[in-house]
């Protein structure tokens, strides 16, 4: 996601055009909101599975049974903003291949 976060930035254009463009985006890093992203994607899956994990145990207690739950619940709550940040970041590459996609046509020889 970080190659294509860099790779869709129409400023790094003449950074892509260069003999050294695509190696360097590479070692440019990762965005925070490609990092929040990913974790707002692991971490409710994560706690899902966890809450999988306490249900299905044998002959649950119903300590484990409440602790699931509330797992499943906070897993289900944590979608609410990875949702919107998955939004956010699926709108901003989009704008930007779409202004990339202009740059690189006008620069055509007709």
């Amino acid at each position: 996601m970080s190659e294509v976060w860099h790779g869709s930035n129409p400023e790094g254009l003449e950074r892509d055009e260069s003999a050294e463009g695509p190696s360097l985006r590479n070692r440019l890093g990762t965005p925070p909101l490609v990092g929040w992203w990913w974790a707002l994607f692991l971490g409710p899956n994560l706690i899902g599975d966890l809450a999988t994990r306490e249900m299905l145990a044998p002959s649950p207690t119903l300590g484990q049974l409440q602790f699931g739950s509330g797992l499943f619940v906070l897993s289900d709550a944590l979608h609410i903003p990875g949702a919107l940040v998955a939004i956010h970041v699926i709108a901003r590459i989009t704008g930007w291949q779409a202004e990339r996609n202009g740059r690189v046509r006008e620069r055509a020889p007709s």
